[in-house]
């Protein structure tokens, strides 16, 4: 099964282009050590949340935006390798690819894919980015409620792919970490899920009647997680390969 490495990390909203820059070339260097797939998206629409909100996860400050990113693995073995390797690169021993993110607020993890539709990369310009806590023995029941929801209110939609990623090395932190960004509990896991759209203007569309469908709505049932310590925000893909 392929290995998602995800990871958050806060960034000056004045160093998208450098950003955008750095990531065309860092993506390289993972492919060269195995990667399948390296994708890197700019924060644009990031609601504040109750409890939490991608904004928090990373103790965001005025004047940052947040970057969502990954990268899709053979397995896990590969992935710890490949990013050793990647890292003695020259590119990241520079420093280039930090430049305006504080690294020590990034929060990331180690995923499989548990429902997915579609591919990793080519598939949109949009990205819907999620990460959200699932009790350990409910893994099943939120995988049947994907599969389910996918086409009641996405595809129908036009969005374009979907990948439900459960956590399997997601450690915690001291400042920030993904765990602190749901406040999981200890029966719980970390979903990293994202979804792709191909263009904005498709995925406002979809966004005013996603979930007006009452019908829809009664059959796909109650959510089986705690919805009000999801995570969620839209991204715009600056870089894939």
């Amino acid at each position: 099964m392929v290995y998602v490495q995800g990871m958050l990390a806060p960034i000056a909203e004045t160093q998208k282009d450098a950003f955008t820059a750095a990531a065309r070339k860092a993506a390289p260097v993972f492919k060269q050590a195995g990667a399948l797939a390296v994708v890197d998206a700019w924060g644009f629409d990031l609601p504040a949340g109750k409890h939490n909100d991608f904004r928090t996860a990373v103790k965001a400050e005025d004047g940052e935006t947040v970057i969502f990113s990954y990268i899709v693995w053979p397995d896990k073995s590969a992935g710890e390798t490949g990013m050793e390797t990647a890292m003695q690169d020259p590119f990241f021993q520079s420093g280039e690819f930090a430049s305006g993110m504080d690294m020590k607020r990034m929060i990331f993890g180690g995923f499989e894919p548990a429902f997915s539709v579609g591919a990793f990369v080519g598939v949109g310009e949009i990205l819907d980015g999620f990460l959200c806590p699932v009790r350990h023995d409910q893994k099943q029941i939120y995988i049947d409620y994907a599969e389910k929801a996918w086409p009641l209110f996405f595809s129908n939609h036009g969005a374009a792919a979907t990948y439900e990623c459960a956590g399997v090395d997601v450690p915690d932190g001291e400042i920030t970490s993904m765990p602190m960004a749901v406040m999981k509990k200890p029966d719980e896991m970390v979903m990293f899920t994202w979804m792709t759209w191909p263009t904005k203007e498709v995925r406002d569309e979809a966004a005013k009647v996603m979930f007006t469908d009452e019908k829809a709505i009664e059959e796909i049932g109650e959510m089986p997680y705690d919805g009000s310590r999801m995570i969620y925000g839209t991204f715009q893909i600056v870089s894939e390969l």
